[in-house]
Order: C-alpha cells, then sequence, then structure tokens
C-alpha cells in the first residue's frame, strides 16, 4: 500500500551533483541513470583525488584542509549537502587534488 508520503518520497531529486576537483578529482555517482537532475533523494556522492593524492582547499580566510574525500548527499530540500565540511571544499576551481 502506497500513501501520498511515498508517492511524494519517489519524486524528491537533485540536479547533478557538483564537478570534482578540476585537475584529476573523481566523483562516485551513477551518471548514466541519474544525469540530468533525476538523482534520487538521500543519494550519497563521494569524492576523491585517486590513489596517493588527496583533496587540498583554501578557504576565504586562507586557511587549509586536506581531505582523503568527501561526501555529499542529495536533501529532501533538493540541494547536495556534505556530511562533515564546507560544500565549497568540492566546487568547481576551488579545490585541487595533490599528492
Amino acid at each position: 500500500m502506497n500513501s501520498s508520503h511515498d508517492s511524494d518520497f519517489a519524486e524528491v531529486t537533485c540536479s547533478d551533483p557538483p564537478e570534482p576537483a578540476y585537475n584529476g578529482g573523481l566523483r562516485d555517482w551513477n551518471s548514466g541513470l541519474f544525469a540530468g537532475g533525476r538523482t534520487p533523494y538521500a543519494t550519497e556522492v563521494t569524492y576523491t583525488c585517486g590513489l596517493g593524492r588527496r583533496i587540498f582547499h583554501y578557504d576565504a580566510d586562507s586557511k587549509l584542509t586536506i581531505m582523503d574525500e568527501e561526501k555529499l548527499k542529495c536533501q529532501w530540500s533538493r540541494t547536495w549537502e556534505p556530511e562533515k565540511v564546507n560544500l565549497s571544499l568540492i566546487i568547481p576551481g576551488t579545490s585541487t587534488c595533490v599528492t
């Protein structure tokens, strides 16, 4: 039996997640299935820089953050929200992958 909430749940999608870091970043996301703004609610996308590399990000105050990976999750509000850190860590042009 389907409730109206179940049908609402099935229709909540997010736009495509942000692109990975411009210099070799990787994104674990099923683009073949979800591209074009069809990513379902609660889908997680993991960003990395590949073997032996890490994500480096300098914020507006020149504070450096170094990570092995970052995860974003499609929220009920149809936005991508990070699990731990500022979303700007993976916005194109603001992060880089380094050895």
